[in-house]
C-alpha cells in the first residue's frame, strides 16, 4: 500500500495496523527545511533530504515528525495485517 502526504506533520504513533514483519519505506520529496522525523524509543531523529529512503519498523517504533517549511512531500509504503491474511498459513508435517 502507498500513503501519498502532502506537507503534513504527524504526531508520534505506532501503525499498529501494520504488517509485524513488515517494513514502512518513507521517500521524502520537494524543497523544505525542517520535518525531521524523530523515534523518542531510540533517541534519535533523522534529517532526510530529497531522494534518501528510509526503512524502518512501523508496527514497533514510535515515530513521528517536526514542521517544516517549504514543500515536503513523501510517499509511504507498508502492508497491512490483513493485505495477505491467508499467505501464511501453518502447514502440518506429515509423519
Amino acid at each position: 500500500m502507498c500513503a501519498i502526504n502532502f506537507n503534513t506533520i504527524c504526531g508520534y504513533h505506532i501503525d499498529r495496523d501494520d504488517d509485524k514483519y513488515g517494513f514502512c519505506w518513507l521517500v521524502p520529496l520537494g524543497e523544505w527545511n525542517g520535518g525531521d522525523i524523530i523515534f523518542p524509543q531510540l533517541n534519535i531523529r533523522i534529517k532526510l533530504k530529497p531522494g534518501n529512503i528510509l526503512a524502518f519498523r512501523s508496527n514497533l517504533l514510535v515515530h513521528g515528525n517536526l514542521p517544516c517549511t517549504g514543500i515536503r512531500h513523501s510517499l509511504v509504503f507498508f502492508t497491512h495485517n490483513n493485505l495477505f491474511p491467508e499467505s501464511f498459513i501453518h502447514i502440518k508435517k506429515k509423519k
